[in-house]
């Protein structure tokens, strides 16, 4: 009996305490709900009320409750496996206090066994329902020992797991808070965000919280680490008012962090922690996955990554005292953008701020609004451009393209001002933050990019997407003048940069051939060679980019569009530094500004969405999700997907101002079995990679059965193919 009435306060504190403090983390309640002392009595009641009923009853409920715990427990130490360090391994504590916390816990423990061997409801049933005492005493151990043996590991695992994920001094915070473990798995942010901290305290007036954050730990994995801040404090304090629970959460700022160190001085304790992430009111728009968790993991990195850097302006990192909108990087952005999120409301304000920064001769600066960087911009700043063109081709906006018209055309003719003999070649940044620093004497030669190819090369591209610009807004005029200024730029930059011989563009860097490729600087009769050369450089430097934040987006969509697909995919997937699988290895919930791990020097952001380009890539080539030639208001699309041998499946969907548009493709034995939707007025081509054996759905084919191409206005089509892969 006194036995049945410890444990009965002993298990109805802990739920009572431990559910309110559940509730309360994962933002429920407001506040705790075992401040009242009605809502331990309401549980004590809603127990007794269950265990009245039967031991059916119970048995159901009291196995949903055991199964959630298990299945929760084993979740959190799995979810900690990627926050691993054997820094957190600390010494064992002194032998005397072991067997002094062992003497104390074992008359809990002996009375813990006596109880589930007696009183159990697993005991109690097999009792009831066996008329050999035997043979119940024989069930209820071997079920007894199962349910031990599981519980064992799923706890064990989730202690050691638990021990790697957290220092010390972390786990010694959360006991001194009284901080339960599930409580203290929600305060580890799932990935590197913009945002804050808010925080749940209970103490005396004047105690002081400090709330430090950060993106990564030091090598050890003991201490934040700051020196990719620069002169940024990240710093949130609160000093406690001294009533009952307070909460606090800091306004007119926001931080870029993965991990956040509260202290504590005074008499205080730390209820709950939630990290709030957030960003300029921009919808998410789509969805993507496959059967390859790296490319999954990427991708997720990807949208997270551009999300924290939406705010009002198109900021170029969270987390340091810089955030500015660099052009350069939009330049490269934009092309995955446009498939994650919903720009059309932005798009417009950010090419007004461009257009601001423009100055009587057409030079417009590097970041927008201005803040750093130069006047005129690098020549790579094609953004203004690129802008105008999506927010027309995505959202049939043409009076943005028209009110930006001037400021673009503008910036382009001030190019013209600056180039010799059709050649552009100053440039400040070129292909930025390559792996392989071109000043290093290491270095090889076709790893390097000069600036002076990169901006004759992007005077090129931005005469031909003015010219575009021109046809769109009816300037028949224009249209040609600049289509002319661009067969002028190509045949100078072919002169100087392609060598006919070798079929190399510049130094023979992947960023120099790809961006020749990409633009349309290449002449047909040679892009195989060019591309098969870029494909060659790839596997030379063992699959992984030389590329810097402009190469690499059109290295990923040339190759794509020369049919290289599986060597982009083993290029990102590559676990070895450099790359973006690197990345992963290294357990990044985001994209980087550089290519290494550590924060060595202060320029290296570990939130940075100008390398995030390549999920452009898993929209447009895995799931083949691309706009046709001409596309206005995503009217046109063009559905052709890659079939990678490594890859069994691949799945996506991207909401567009006329509906969703979806593709989808597995493979099922030497068949590949296609699933698309499209909007009904939507016109959309479909290219398949393989011989088509069966088509479902209301569709109109070119008559080949080779590569056909499938034309469908609105609705659902499956199609089997077969050689495919």
């Amino acid at each position: 009996f006194v036995m049945l009435v410890i444990w009965m306060f002993v298990y109805s504190t802990a739920i009572t305490n431990d559910s309110a403090s559940y509730l309360h983390t994962f933002g429920v309640t407001e506040g705790l709900l075992s401040e009242n002392p009605f809502y331990g009595l309401f549980l004590i009641c809603i127990l007794v009320a269950i265990s009245s009923r039967g031991e059916k009853l119970l048995f159901k409920v009291s196995s949903l409750m055991v199964l959630t715990k298990l299945f929760v427990v084993a979740a959190l130490g799995l979810s900690m496996i990627g926050l691993w360090h054997l820094a957190n391994v600390g010494m064992l504590p002194p032998v005397g206090l072991l067997i002094k916390n062992a003497i104390i816990t074992l008359p809990f423990t002996l009375t813990s066994i006596l109880f589930i061997q007696t009183l159990s409801p697993m005991v109690i049933s097999y009792r009831s329902r066996e008329k050999s005492v035997e043979v119940a005493r024989h069930k209820a151990l071997r079920a007894m020992n199962i349910a031990f043996a599981i519980l064992f590991v799923t706890v064990f695992f989730y202690a050691v797991s638990f021990t790697l994920a957290m220092g010390h001094d972390e786990a010694v915070k959360a006991y001194e808070q009284n901080i339960s473990a599930l409580a203290i798995a929600a305060q580890f942010i799932s990935g590197d965000g913009a945002g804050w901290v808010k925080i749940v305290v209970r103490g005396e007036r004047g105690a002081k919280v400090t709330v430090r954050h950060a993106e990564i730990l030091n090598p050890g994995g003991t201490e934040l680490e700051t020196v990719n801040l620069h002169t940024a404090k990240a710093t949130d304090v609160y000093i406690l008012k001294g009533e009952e629970t307070e909460e606090y959460e800091p306004h007119f700022t926001y931080h870029g962090f993965r991990y956040a160190e509260l202290s504590v001085e005074g008499k205080a304790e730390v209820l709950s922690v939630t990290g709030r992430f957030v960003r300029t009111a921009v919808k998410a728009v789509s969805s993507f996955s496959c059967s390859d968790d790296v490319i999954n993991r990427l991708h997720r990195n990807a949208v997270a990554t551009e999300g924290a850097n939406i705010h009002s302006i198109l900021t170029d990192c969270p987390q340091r005292d810089e955030r500015f909108g660099w052009l350069n990087d939009i330049t490269s952005r934009v092309f995955q953008e446009v498939y994650n999120f919903d720009m059309a409301r932005l798009y417009p304000k950010i090419m007004r701020d461009i257009a601001d920064t423009q100055r009587p001769d057409g030079a417009i600066s590097d970041t927008a609004p201005i803040g750093i960087g130069q006047t005129p911009a690098d020549p790579i700043s094609a953004s203004l451009l690129l802008l105008g063109l999506f927010s027309h081709a995505c959202y049939g906006d043409l009076r943005t393209l028209k009110e930006n018209y001037p400021a673009m055309k503008a910036w382009v003719d001030f190019l013209g001002t600056k180039a010799e003999n059709y050649l552009l070649s100053y440039s400040y940044y070129g292909d930025w933050v390559c792996p392989y620093p071109p000043e290093d004497r290491n270095t090889p030669e076709n790893a390097k990019t000069p600036g002076h190819f990169m901006s004759a090369a992007y005077y090129y591209w931005q005469a031909r997407l003015l010219s575009r610009a021109a046809e769109s807004l009816g300037y028949a005029a224009d249209r040609a003048q600049y289509a002319e200024l661009a067969r002028k730029i190509r045949d100078a930059f072919n002169a100087r940069y392609f060598d006919a011989k070798t079929h190399n563009y510049g130094t023979g860097s992947q960023t120099c051939n790809s961006v020749a490729l990409s633009v349309g600087l290449c002449e047909e009769k040679y892009r195989k060679a060019v591309a098969e050369n870029t494909v060659k450089n790839i596997e030379e430097m063992g699959y992984h980019n030389t590329t810097g934040n402009q190469g690499y987006r059109h290295m990923f969509y040339a190759l794509d569009d020369m049919g290289y697909g599986e060597t982009l995919y083993r290029m990102l997937i590559n676990p070895e530094y450099p790359g973006w699988g690197y990345m992963i290895a290294c357990g990044a919930a985001s994209v980087w500004e550089r290519w290494e791990s550590e924060a060595k020097i202060e320029m290296n952001s570990f939130n940075h969405p100008m390398f995030a380009s390549y999920d452009g890539w898993f929209f447009r080539g895995l799931a083949g999700i691309r706009l046709a030639e001409g596309a206005v208001a995503t009217d046109r699309i063009l559905l052709s997907p890659r079939i990678l041998g490594e890859l069994t499946s691949v799945s996506a969907w991207v909401e567009t101002v006329n509906g969703r548009v979806s593709s989808a493709w597995r493979k099922e034995g030497n068949q590949i079995i296609y699933e698309f939707s499209v909007p009904y007025n939507v016109l959309a081509e479909i290219r398949i990679e393989g011989k088509i054996l069966n088509i479902r759905g209301l569709c109109e084919t070119d008559g080949s059965t080779e590569k056909p191409s499938v034309f469908v206005r609105g609705g659902k089509i499956e199609i089997t193919a077969e050689g495919a892969g």
